[in-house]
């Protein structure tokens, strides 16, 4: 659609379907609004607030008084209907034109072509779609009078029934998320996608701050911006998202969505099942939390938090997370906070140098907060940008040395180009685009012009010195130029003296007027006193000459004297840095550079290795855990069970039932049942394989409701969920032979019951893992 909107067919179809709505439209005037009217356009609204974040406040309001008939209901003969109450419209003609711009402010700003594969300009096509097809399907009446091609048509509805499989993998990353929408209902993907572009959002507004910082940095203040935040400021919006805050904001978000009662009503409106956002919402809000709030819940990330502390306190949180990770070399982090802890703690400190150093590495660890990335969106250009100038340049293969060269290059010259842009944006300000006009009109002269250029008969002069009676407007060169310019010299030989020096006075005012102006930027308003004495043909005549003091100010901007200095305004190397080699050694040093070497050396046995933390790898528990072995076997085995039974894709409730194998002398072996448990699984990981359960309990005998701690829902893995079992029973000072656990419920579906049972050799014994699944319907 975005792409069939770009043609001159289409745009012309379209402007002539809204001037048809609008024209033919049904009036219906009314002493008093009706019942239900009323109620359709609060049923209106709300369809409204979940579509129209690309619109103004004054064209939401518009747009439901013009088109307040029930939306549900399709378009009466292609007529939109307006009840007009008293004072909403004085007459048909103000109508209509109401009418016009209500249609403008819904449907005729069209979007930009959406990425699926990378989500971008994804929120303004679906919220304009979903809208204009809310509003009596006024989309879908619009298309088909725009869209006559009935092949291309029929062509589309080809491709759409022999799509592949989106898992498949010769499938493209844009044509399988073409896929996934097809199966998705708009509505649905739009409400609920909610909580995570509205994290997305906070942090593209992040890498826009930390570049505004930059920028102030090299003396650039942006006054224009609305990114003025202060380091401090920064540094504390950084550390919301890399400790996890951020993650929990958009979980909370999710939350919102399954308990409030203001869902429920946004759900009928938009004919929504609440049954099938339930199985959208709770798997989303698990593996939110297993990649927004889990990888940063251990080191070095929970180090950055002591910005926020003062000496005494942020002292006892290092040691604490010191004690934390000791004697696990995968959890401590020697790269960074090891590092940072063993500088606060030196051997033989006292409490003074401790306090020292600690308010030395607050100030390094607010510098990091300021540069360390919220997002890989970065890295994800950086490549966007090499391939595209290694596809671009197809009259040569690229070897490795070459594509590592011109990587560099790019990369610098982007760079460049980002500074250069904002030192213009910061100087010339509005006036950009008319100083970019006057440059692009300046000629280099490189060799003799064309002869077009110096035929002089097209051009006119007027005689700025000449009473406004003897303005002519003359074409110079030629024989009635010539005797002009011989009348005004015997004028002016026979004007008298008083006369010549009025005129003699006023010339030099103006020529006063000319320099002032020549010093003035072109970013500059001129004085008051330049408008009055020069006519604006004068002033025009005079931008060339006020463009070089508009450049110079660009050139001297004290920008490019920050940081390390390398750049200047014409490149991204300063001609006086450009080293002059000999011929004979270019070649051996861009090989010293540049050059691939394909041979492997393996890393020396001094060299550190690195290794992920067990808190990613291992489901948030350290391989220290007394319990860790037989943590992994259970889950194992839970994993197995899961996939066997296919109840992987969908949120499954499970209850635990803990069971003690004891000797009773009367009765001998038996198995005593203990306290329960009740876990909502929301997804299952792969790679590293664990499964994010919630923790919910029963309210009756056909709900449950979140446990939530702090206004925060429990969300934990299964590997934590196994081994806070294990130590309850260790607690209990019972040996792991005894350990049992049974788990079941209800499938909705089908209404039954079933077991599977399972073996799992713990210690000396077997033991009986009885698993009875259920998915939430």
């Amino acid at each position: 659609m975005a792409h069939a909107a770009k043609s001159s067919a289409f745009i012309s179809r379209f402007e002539s379907t809204l001037e048809h709505l609008a024209a033919s439209f049904e009036r219906r005037c009314v002493a008093q609004m009706p019942e239900t009217i009323l109620e359709s356009m609060r049923s209106n609204s709300y369809k409204m607030n979940v579509c129209s974040r690309d619109m103004c406040d004054e064209d939401r309001k518009l747009v439901l008084a013009m088109m307040n008939h029930d939306w549900s209901l399709p378009l009466e003969q292609g007529h939109l209907i307006h009840w007009c109450p008293p004072g909403c419209c004085p007459s048909l003609e103000t109508s209509r034109s109401k009418m016009r711009s209500a249609l403008d402010a819904t449907a005729r700003s069209l979007f930009e072509v959406p990425l699926l594969y990378r989500w971008k300009h994804w929120d303004s096509a679906a919220e304009y779609t979903l809208r204009n097809l809310m509003i009596h399907g006024l989309l879908c009446y619009i298309w088909e009078r725009c869209v006559q091609n009935t092949d291309q048509e029929t062509a589309y509805q080809d491709q759409e029934d022999n799509m592949p499989d989106e898992d498949s993998p010769d499938v493209a990353p844009a044509v399988k998320q073409r896929i996934r929408m097809n199966k998705a209902q708009l509505a649905q993907v739009l409400v609920l996608a909610r909580p995570l572009s509205t994290f997305m959002d906070r942090a593209s507004l992040m890498e826009t701050i930390r570049f505004r910082l930059r920028h102030r940095r090299s003396g650039l203040a942006l006054e224009q911006s609305h990114c003025q935040q202060s380091a401090d400021e920064f540094a504390e919006m950084n550390l919301q998202m890399v400790s996890g805050e951020a993650g929990w904001d958009a979980i909370c978000e999710f939350m919102r969505l399954l308990v409030t009662v203001e869902t429920e009503e946004l759900h009928r409106v938009l004919n929504i099942s609440m049954e099938d956002s339930m199985k959208l919402i709770i798997p989303a809000m698990c593996d939110s939390w297993r990649r927004l709030v889990l990888p940063y819940q251990g080191l070095p990330f929970q180090v950055l938090k002591i910005i926020r502390m003062d000496p005494n306190t942020g002292l006892s949180f290092m040691k604490t997370l010191r004690e934390q990770a000791c004697g696990c070399s995968f959890c401590e982090d020697r790269f960074f906070s090891q590092v940072l802890m063993d500088f606060v703690f030196p051997e033989n400190s006292g409490e003074e140098q401790q306090v020292a150093r600690f308010c030395s590495v607050q100030l390094l660890i607010r510098d990091v907060l300021c540069e360390l990335p919220a997002s890989s969106v970065e890295v994800e250009k950086a490549h966007a940008n090499v391939q595209i100038d290694t596809t671009s340049k197809m009259y040569r293969a690229k070897r490795p040395a070459t594509l590592q060269q011109d990587s560099y290059i790019l990369s610098a010259f982007l760079e460049h180009e980002r500074k250069k842009h904002t030192v213009e944006e910061a100087v010339l300000g509005s006036a950009k685009k008319k100083v970019l006009r006057i440059l692009a009109s300046r000629v280099v002269d490189t060799g003799a012009p064309p002869l077009r250029k110096l035929c002089r008969s097209t051009k006119s002069k007027k005689l700025g010195l000449l009473p406004t009676i003897m303005r002519l407007s003359i074409k110079v060169g030629s024989a009635e130029f010539s005797n002009h310019n011989r009348s005004v010299a015997e004028t002016w030989k026979l004007m008298p003296t008083d006369e010549r020096e009025l005129w003699a006075k006023k010339a030099m005012g103006l020529s006063k007027a000319r320099r002032r102006l020549r010093q003035c930027p072109l970013n500059q308003e001129p004085s008051d006193d330049c408008k009055n004495s020069l006519s604006e043909a004068q002033r025009h005549r005079l931008n060339q000459e006020r463009l070089d003091a508009t450049l110079a100010q660009v050139a001297t901007h004290p920008a490019w004297d920050a940081g390390l200095r390398l750049s200047d305004h014409i490149s991204a190397l300063r001609a006086s840095l450009v080293c002059c080699l000999p011929e004979e050694t270019v070649n051996q040093q861009w090989q010293s550079h540049f050059a691939y070497d394909s041979n492997i050396q393996p890393n020396s046995d001094s060299s550190f290795t690195f290794h992920k933390s067990c808190l990613c790898q291992h489901g948030a528990i350290c391989r220290q855990e007394p319990h860790f072995a037989h943590v992994a076997q259970l889950v194992d085995q839970f994993d197995s069970v899961l996939q066997a039974e296919k109840l992987e894709s969908s949120p499954v409730l499970i209850h635990f039932v803990y069971q003690v194998r004891r000797w009773i002398p009367a009765l001998g072996d038996r198995t005593c049942p203990s306290p329960s448990e009740w876990m909502l699984l929301g997804c299952v990981g792969k790679r590293p394989k664990a499964q994010i359960v919630m923790k919910v309990y029963p309210t009756s005998e056909t709900s449950v409701a979140f446990v939530v701690n702090n206004g925060l829902p429990t969300i934990l893995t299964s590997h934590q969920m196994f081994a806070r079992m294990l130590k309850m029973h260790q607690a209990n000072k019972q040996p792991l032979c005894h350990f049992g656990l049974e788990a079941g419920c209800f499938e909705s579906s089908a209404d039954k019951f079933w077991f599977i049972t399972a073996s799992l050799n713990l210690y000396l014994c077997r033991l009986s893992l009885s698993l009875c699944a259920c998915v939430l319907g």
